[in-house]
């Protein structure tokens, strides 16, 4: 009874949640989709997945704009955006990081070579100068945006992976999150 409970309680919040924001309703990529993001200017969607791509879709109608096929040589884990809404950032199970121009839906620049294992979460400064970025190798990456360069690594942070990284809109603090603990 519990579960049937359950399930009626998740279809309507389902429901609720499609009349209220929508839906795209569209099989959108070919493997599942592991993260997303919107604009700061709430124009764009931007959806990255198991198979590789990016995807950016018209948040207003729901409409593919643009495809990146093969974004990453692996699954991406993570996407984000610019708040000047000039940069799509992707992390992935390949160890690298790739900044994307939403104008022109290219590979601006490829980070490599820090992290020794896959990419789990990305995030960038409010004020869009830094990438921040965790790994499985439970370490934090920092990135100059503007100069495209590495600048540090944080070590020790946590005993196991970091699963999530965001940072307080004054970009004063970076906040990760990992099994079971911040």
């Amino acid at each position: 009874m519990k579960n049937s409970v359950f399930q009626e309680r998740q279809e309507e919040c389902k429901r609720l949640f499609e009349m209220r924001y929508g839906s795209i309703g569209v099989d959108i990529h070919y493997h599942p989709i592991t993260s997303v993001a919107v604009t700061p200017d709430n124009k764009y969607i931007i959806s990255g997945s198991e198979d590789k791509s990016i995807r950016i879709w018209n948040n207003a109608d729901k409409t593919l704009l643009h495809c990146i096929k093969q974004a990453h040589s692996e699954l991406i884990t993570s996407v984000a955006v610019t708040s000047d809404n000039k940069f799509i950032i992707s992390g992935s199970i390949d160890k690298t990081i790739g900044v994307w121009s939403i104008t022109d839906k290219e590979l601006i620049h490829r980070f490599r070579g820090e992290h020794s294992r896959p990419i789990t979460s990305v995030a960038v400064t409010n004020d869009s100068k830094y990438i921040i970025t965790g790994s499985e190798d439970r370490t934090i990456g920092v990135w100059n945006l503007a100069d495209m360069k590495f600048l540090h690594r944080f070590e020790g942070a946590h005993s196991d992976t970091i699963r999530s990284v965001a940072v307080t809109s004054d970009s004063k603090y970076i906040i990760t999150g990992s099994e079971g603990e911040f």
